[in-house]
Parts: C-alpha cells; structure tokens; sequence
C-alpha cells in the first residue's frame, strides 16, 4: 500500500479563549513543517520529540508512563 498526500488546512491551537499572535503570548512556540518532519529518521510522536528543543521527555514507571 502505498502512502497518499493529503494538504490540511491551518490550525490554530489556543490556551485562553481569545486567539493570540506568536510574540503576543510570551511563550516559546515552535512549529514545524511536515516536510520536516518527513526528512526525520522516526516512527513515533516520542521519537519526533526528541529533536525538539525545549523539550524534556522522561519514562516513568513499569508501564513506560512518559512525561513531557
């Protein structure tokens, strides 16, 4: 089977109700392409973490429990 493009609409995601700019909101914000993440070697959602800066993963527990 082989994997088929689809083109998504933009998302905006918000942590208060009314939508701010980037360098409004005084946060680190990163985003990154599909194309990106495409070029990288991963299989997973945790793998991709891992070659985001700013981000601290750790496996918790017998059952792997991860925390970001």
């Amino acid at each position: 089977m082989l994997a088929q493009s689809v083109a998504l609409d933009s998302v905006t995601v918000t942590a208060s109700i009314i939508p701010q700019k980037e360098k409004e909101t005084g946060r680190n914000i990163l985003s990154i392409s599909g194309s990106n993440i495409q070029q990288l070697p991963i299989n997973s959602i945790d793998e991709l973490l891992k070659y985001l800066p700013g981000i601290e993963m750790q496996q918790r527990g017998h059952r792997a429990h991860k925390a970001i």
